[in-house]
């Protein structure tokens, strides 16, 4: 790619070097592609969450210090909804809140006059589907359907209630109606990927066809943290904001089936858990008396989280279902920390190896003894965190994962510029053609 082109990074909130999610990502995007001398705009939808100490105008300085220069979209257009017609019938601004967005943000790329737009997740592309004149490269992560559905079933599960079948039906009808939407969104791109390749997959199957498994950007750590795990007990760490869906599954997993045998492996007080990540006081309170447990300790919001890799033995990830690829192995890997996680991490993550980068369980048993395992064994526990680093610095280090996205932002080039019959010439604005009003 020219180094002379400008990239526009279109992001659900202001991109932050904090641990975990979307603003991580679009972040390490955005600092990659500076960093490989292209010219870089952040577009942020709306503010950033989970900040921990820092405020908003912190993110931005940083970025600004970078050379990258950032723009946060007003409020967003909550026009009185759209009449339907019937229970059923759902509509893309109500699926999809970036939509609302979408008159703000074909104002502002028509202003800041990109060669090329980096939207990561849904609600970007969605905000960014009127724009024509500009090539697009859409980035997501987890399919829009499955969070919801998932967490609707594992709330009613907690709460004792399962749904009726009035309820099942309608969960069937919304899961079809996104994922036509996630269908359609993609297909306003020139190209588009997923961060999981399951789920490149299964965008794909669903008439996706361009979709491609992505391997998301992760930052490289400033240096290891000082400290060593003690070596008298098993110190796991386990990491996740505890209103995920993803997490709060795999919490459960945690309580009910690795638990019981971690006890019976080092004693009820002979080990200890530390769950770090905000948002305790979402928890569930069915699921909040399960952590009553004197080996774990729930230790909220930390400030200095590379800290904790470096004390801990390693890093226990059980969530036991397909949805998504988790950021929290990739850090753990650039923190050469050693990781245990559930198998099915696998579809997301193909490229770990049981064994070699990681220790991989499908029972709460099995995980308990990779614990004891890498716990008795440091040698190997030591060769574990080595390959982990290994495998983050040839695949998901700014660099590599970068220049990926990077190359993928000159195929969409190339596409638009055969569809569009001229080239693209760098720096230079254009017209604004006629945008395209989407399914309102």
């Amino acid at each position: 790619m020219s180094s002379q082109r400008h990239i526009l990074v279109v992001a659900d909130c202001v991109p932050h070097r904090l641990h975990g999610g979307a603003g991580v990502t679009s972040y390490t995007m955005a600092r990659a592609l500076s960093e490989q001398g292209c010219r870089v705009t952040v577009l942020a939808l709306e503010k950033s969450q989970l900040n921990g100490n820092l405020t908003e105008q912190d993110h931005i300085a940083h970025l600004r210090e970078l050379g990258i220069a950032c723009r946060i979209l007003p409020e967003r257009e909550d026009a009185e909804p759209v009449p339907r017609n019937g229970r059923w019938k759902k509509y893309y601004r109500d699926l999809f809140p970036g939509f609302r967005h979408r008159r703000h943000a074909a104002r502002a790329v028509a202003e800041i006059a990109p060669d090329v737009l980096c939207m990561y997740h849904w609600d970007a592309v969605a905000a960014c589907f009127d724009v024509r004149e500009v090539p697009k490269v859409g980035l997501v992560g987890d399919p829009a359907h499955l969070p919801i559905l998932l967490r609707r079933h594992f709330t009613g599960r907690l709460e004792g209630r399962l749904p009726d079948w009035r309820e099942r039906l309608d969960q069937f009808l919304l899961a079809r109606a996104l994922k036509q939407g996630m269908v359609d969104l993609l297909a306003s791109c020139q190209e588009t990927g997923a961060f999981a390749a399951q789920h490149a997959a299964m965008l794909r199957r669903l008439g996706a066809a361009r979709c491609r498994y992505m391997r998301s950007p992760t930052p490289m750590p400033l240096g290891r943290p000082m400290g060593e795990p003690d070596s008298r007990r098993p110190r796991i760490l386990h990491v996740g904001h505890l209103r995920g869906i993803a997490t709060l599954v795999g919490v459960e997993f945690l309580i009910d089936r690795i638990v019981p045998h971690l006890d019976r492996i080092f004693g009820r007080e002979g080990y200890d858990i530390h769950m770090v990540g905000g948002l305790v006081e979402t928890l569930p309170a069915s699921l909040r008396a399960k952590l009553k447990h004197p080996a774990i300790i729930l230790r909220g919001h930390v400030p200095d989280i590379d800290a904790e890799f470096a004390v801990s033995h390693f890093l226990l990830v059980p969530i036991p279902i397909p949805l998504g690829m988790r950021i929290r192995i990739l850090t753990a890997f650039s923190m050469e920390c050693a990781v245990i996680a559930h198998k099915i991490n696998l579809v997301g993550l193909p490229e770990m190896r049981d064994g070699e980068s990681c220790l991989l369980g499908s029972t709460g048993r099995s995980l308990a003894e990779a614990c004891r395992r890498v716990f008795a064994d440091e040698e190997f526990r030591k060769a574990l965190a080595r390959n982990g680093r290994r495998l983050y610095e040839t695949y998901f280090a700014p660099i590599p994962a970068g220049a990926a996205i990077r190359d993928l932002l000159e195929e969409a080039i190339t596409a638009w510029e055969l569809a569009h019959g001229g080239s693209i010439t760098a720096g230079v604005q254009r017209p604004r053609s006629t945008t395209h009003q989407g399914n309102e």
